[in-house]
């Protein structure tokens, strides 16, 4: 499969906010394919179904599953997206919704709590994120996420890639080569 479906255009955004949370991630296991089920996508083109596990510097090891064109699941999204992710001291998941156990946070210990999160507009979100940016621009400052932040994004999506490829485990600083030592840089 040639990229540019599911990893790209949907789980990005999700690693964004795991490298947020969580930390960075260090290695990827991933199965992708195709399935047939939404007619945007072409045998051959990009995957629209994919899954994956990662570990984090932290300890954290999570997966996750995206999939276009899934009818009746459990996971209440438009591209059934499944998250989930195991921790020393509890899980957060998104099975029916966002739920989360901790054996540390006193309102979450009592067994699964279901999270209320609030709604946002997509427009509003695009609209916040160039406002910031453009302000960013005039006051000299680095954005909330950079181009620079991205690129680690990018190296873990590299690494689902290779990884789905491979059919082994890669390390996500890997995914991108070292830099090509010179004698004038050495």
């Amino acid at each position: 499969l040639s990229g540019g479906g599911m990893v790209a255009q949907t789980a990005v955004h999700k690693i964004d906010l795991m490298r947020h949370f969580f930390g960075e991630i260090t290695e990827v296991a991933a199965f992708q394919g195709y399935t047939g089920l939404n007619p945007g996508y072409q045998p051959g083109g990009n995957e629209d179904i994919v899954a994956f596990l990662m570990t984090f510097a932290s300890g954290i090891i999570g997966e996750a599953f995206y999939l276009f064109g899934a009818y009746k699941t459990p996971i209440p999204t438009m591209t059934s997206e499944l998250t989930v992710f195991y921790g020393d001291q509890g899980v957060i998941h998104n099975v029916l919704g966002w739920y989360i156990y901790s054996t540390e946070v006193p309102e979450y210990s009592g067994g699964l709590t279901k999270l209320e999160i609030p709604s946002y507009p997509y427009s509003d979100s695009v609209n916040a994120e160039i406002r910031h940016f453009l302000e960013c621009i005039r006051d000299g400052k680095e954005p909330i996420t950079s181009g620079r932040d991205n690129l680690g994004t990018m190296a873990v999506v590299e690494a689902i890639y290779r990884a789905a490829e491979t059919k082994r485990v890669v390390k996500v600083e890997s995914a991108y080569p070292k830099e090509h030592k010179t004698k004038e840089n050495a």
